[in-house]
């Protein structure tokens, strides 16, 4: 499904020169917290429900396109969405994504770039959550795992990344803050 949302998100974001911005949908039920980056490639969008049971999505877009197909993710989204007695209501994954698109903040800003902490908080696919301080670079064992990439990137950006396999050396967090 092509997001219009995304593409003219991402000529805001670029226009003012940010990678990433971070905005609430209200769906259904549910209050969903989103992250849209560029650091990453391809492009993500993740959706993360806020409440005791959170429902984690995380879309690649290509060419400011998302595939609407859910998997097992479709059980919990309708959960998510309408609630546990959710008297039968079915999930239509195109009407969610459409009212999503329409729901994506034309314009960007510079206080809705997220924190490391928010990004953490909110990206349930990355490794080592409860350490949001890069240390440094490091070479351990095999190099940089598929996750430890995909934190890099996301935290510290695409150059990050790069220098990260150009060395083979692994992004280091730390759940302590630096001394500044």
């Amino acid at each position: 499904m092509e997001m219009t949302g995304l593409r003219e998100l991402s000529a805001a974001m670029s226009a003012i020169g940010v990678d990433m911005q971070s905005f609430i949908h209200k769906a259904g039920v549910a209050e969903f917290y989103c992250i849209y980056s560029l650091r990453e490639d391809p492009n993500l969008l993740t959706l993360t429900s806020r409440g005791d049971s959170p429902v984690f999505l995380k879309l690649e877009v290509h060419d400011f396109k998302i595939s609407t197909f859910l998997g097992p993710k479709y059980k919990e989204l309708q959960h998510a969405l309408f609630g546990m007695g959710n008297s039968g209501r079915r999930l239509e994954p195109s009407e969610f994504f459409a009212e999503l698109n329409r729901a994506i903040p034309k314009q960007a800003g510079v206080r809705s770039v997220p924190s490391t902490t928010e990004i953490l908080q909110h990206r349930h696919d990355m490794e080592e959550r409860d350490r949001p301080y890069f240390l440094r670079f490091e070479t351990r064992g095999k190099g940089p795992s598929a996750r430890n990439k995909s934190k890099t990137a996301a935290l510290i950006g695409a150059d990050a990344l790069a220098f990260s396999i150009k060395t083979n050396q692994s992004s280091i967090w730390s759940d302590v803050a630096p001394n500044r």
